[in-house]
C-alpha cells in the first residue's frame, strides 16, 4: 500500500493510497495499483473512494515512477444504434487508459489525446456489445446516438475479463484535463496506474507524497 495524507495547513483533506491489484488477467499485473481516496485515519475497503476530478488532474502527469495513471468515470447513458434505443453501462476514460492495463483494440484504435482533451465524439465499444448488439458486423465508423449526440465507432476491444475497471460495454473520451475540471463534488474518477520496472513501493510512495505536497500548496 502506498499513502500519504493529503492537507493544507492543518485541514486535512483525505489519503491518497495506490493498493496493488492482483491477481489480475493483464500484462505484468503486479505492476498495477489503484490510487484511491480515503478519510484519515480509517481502514478497510469500503472507505476507499475515486479521486476528485482536481486531485486526479493535478497529480498525474507529474508522477515519473509510473508508467501511466489511467483514470475512468463510469455511468449509464441513452443509446440509440440504429432507431434502437436502450441504456448501456459506459466509461469515459482518459486516452492512456488502456494502454497502462496494456490492451488493445482487436479492430481500430483508441482515441487520441487531442481527442480526449477536445471531448471528441468518438467512441470504443467492448466485444460483447459489438457481438450482442451489433451482430458481430463492421462497426468501425458505425454512427451511434449517445445522450443525444452523434459518436463515431472507432475502436472494437476484444474479450476482456467484467472488472470493475474495465467492464462497459460503451468507452468514450473523459476529457478531464487542466482546462476542464468539472466541479470535484459531482464528477469522481477511478484511477489505476502501472508502475515503471523496478520501482519499489516504497520509492512510489515518496514521489507521490512529494508530489501532492507540491500540490496542496
Amino acid at each position: 500500500t502506498i499513502a500519504l495524507v493529503v492537507g493544507a495547513g492543518s485541514a486535512v483533506l483525505a489519503v491518497i493510497s495506490a493498493t496493488f491489484i492482483r491477481p489480475l488477467p493483464f500484462a505484468d499485473e503486479a505492476h498495477l495499483v489503484w490510487v484511491y481516496a480515503k478519510p484519515p485515519n480509517t481502514g478497510g475497503v469500503e472507505r476507499q473512494n475515486p479521486l476528485h476530478s482536481t486531485s486526479f488532474v493535478r497529480f498525474r502527469e507529474r508522477l515519473q515512477q509510473f508508467e501511466g495513471v489511467g483514470g475512468t468515470w463510469e455511468r449509464e447513458r441513452a443509446l440509440d444504434v440504429g432507431g434502437a434505443a436502450e441504456v448501456v453501462t459506459s466509461a469515459g476514460i482518459s486516452a492512456n487508459y488502456f494502454d497502462v492495463l496494456a490492451l488493445r483494440p482487436a479492430a481500430g484504435r483508441m482515441f487520441t489525446p487531442d481527442e480526449d482533451v477536445s471531448d471528441a465524439r468518438v467512441a470504443v465499444i467492448s466485444h460483447a456489445f459489438w457481438q450482442a448488439r451489433l451482430g458481430g458486423e463492421t462497426a468501425l465508423g458505425r454512427k451511434m446516438v449517445i445522450d443525444g449526440a452523434a459518436f463515431e465507432v472507432i475502436g472494437v476491444m476484444p474479450p476482456m475479463p467484467v472488472v470493475g475497471f474495465a467492464g462497459a460495454e460503451v468507452y468514450t473520451p473523459l476529457a478531464i484535463h487542466a482546462g476542464n475540471m468539472p466541479v470535484p463534488a459531482s464528477t469522481i474518477v477511478a484511477a489505476i496506474g502501472r508502475l515503471k520496472p523496478g520501482v519499489s513501493p516504497a520509492r512510489a510512495s515518496d514521489e507521490i507524497a512529494a508530489v501532492m505536497r507540491d500540490v496542496v500548496r
